[in-house]
């Protein structure tokens, strides 16, 4: 029992606090995340074959905290992956050759990350061959591609918001055939979007991230100089705990498609509110004339000389 006597229980009683608020905020976030993910459920990005690229990507299915960006890239690679790697034997030359053209073009596609938006079925997935903004579909694109803009305006005159395995298009028949493709991978190829603008969303979710990394950042700052001047208030310490920890979170479980940087500065952030939370149970008394000492000494090296000794204590 000897040990646990003034500066050890102080101690202790730091590492209860911070460790309660790590555990409360992880336990929060995870709970959202848990609730969100539930919300979720059955809500695939393809009619033919689910999240089956997402899940190939990244070992399990996509939550509500992946950007709508992310699903359609990592979709639309997958399949042009597989489409690429597919026996074609049966194929003419010509079938081969256009084929493989517009494999090329759907790869073009995806680097441009122009995708088009759900505008008109709320709280659910489904295809829009073109919207409001003029952004095609990949499917729509690879025919605007090779037959021009008016073909593809002409299916989704019709066909706006219909799944390829259901349009009765005798021209899209057609163009499957003369280009190399069944149907049915043209409709592994369509994804089906979110209700919400993806394009805003990245805007906002990379404005949030900068101005959350330059919140931590000041934070860390201020905790530190508080830390070390032992003066740390209770606020900001507490604050950059909970903000680091969430943010390093974040970063780790890919909340909100986050960067390394995100899990370094909320790793920083974390160590400074918990130095600030510690030494604002164990502060250190100091006086203000023990930490600058100057003094005139003699000096023993060179004669008739007077040094000057400085001291000071950080």
């Amino acid at each position: 029992m000897r040990y646990l006597t003034g500066t050890n229980i102080r101690w202790y009683r730091s590492l209860l606090i911070i460790l309660l608020v790590i555990v409360t905020g992880v336990g929060f976030f995870m709970e959202s995340h848990r609730a969100l993910t539930n919300q979720y459920r059955g809500k695939t990005i393809n009619a033919i074959i689910g999240n089956q690229s997402y899940v190939a990507q990244y070992g399990h299915q996509p939550g509500p905290e992946i950007s709508e960006i992310k699903r359609i890239r990592t979709h639309l690679t997958y399949v042009r992956n597989l489409l690429a790697n597919k026996d074609i034997s049966n194929l003419s030359e010509n079938q081969k050759e256009r084929r493989n053209r517009n494999l090329r073009r759907l790869t073009a596609y995806i680097s441009e990350e122009s995708f088009p938006v759900n505008e008109g079925y709320p709280n659910q997935r489904r295809p829009n061959f073109i919207d409001s903004e003029g952004r095609v579909c990949a499917v729509g694109y690879l025919i605007a591609q090779s037959q021009g803009l008016e073909a593809a305006k002409r299916i989704k005159k019709k066909y706006q918001y219909a799944y390829v395995r259901d349009m009765q298009s005798a021209f899209l028949a057609e163009w499957a055939d003369r280009n190399g493709f069944t149907i049915r991978e043209l409709a592994m190829i369509q994804p089906a979007y979110d209700w919400e603008d993806p394009h805003q969303n990245d805007k906002i979710n990379r404005s949030a991230e900068v101005l959350w990394l330059g919140a931590n950042v000041g934070l860390s700052g201020l905790n530190t100089i508080q830390g070390f001047r032992n003066s740390s208030s209770l606020v900001p310490a507490i604050g950059g705990i909970a903000s680091g920890v969430a943010q390093f979170t974040l970063g780790t479980s890919e909340f909100a498609n986050y960067s390394t940087t995100d899990k370094m500065v909320g790793g920083v952030t974390l160590l400074a509110g918990s130095w600030g939370i510690y030494k604002l149970l164990n502060p250190v008394e100091k006086s203000k004339d023990s930490r600058l000492s100057v003094s005139m000494v003699p000096n023993n090296k060179y004669k008739k000389n007077i040094g000057l000794y400085v001291n000071v204590d950080f």
